[in-house]
């Protein structure tokens, strides 16, 4: 593979995080949910921002 799919796929990834980490911060959680999120998105970048999003929507949709 080619260097420069290699670049494009860890810059996708820091964007992810990156933005996961600004959804934590924006939450209507509370701070100690979205301390447990950001030690997850920073522990585990690719799994933890999945789980936030995934988790956040269930816990949206049971909410309403």
């Amino acid at each position: 593979m080619s260097p420069f799919i290699w670049q494009l796929f860890i810059l996708s990834l820091l964007v992810f995080i990156l933005y996961s980490l600004y959804h934590v911060a924006q939450s209507n959680n509370t701070w100690d949910r979205k301390i447990i999120y950001c030690v997850l998105i920073l522990v585990f970048p690719l799994f933890g921002s999945f789980v936030y999003f995934f988790m956040n929507r269930t816990t949206a949709k049971n909410n309403q």
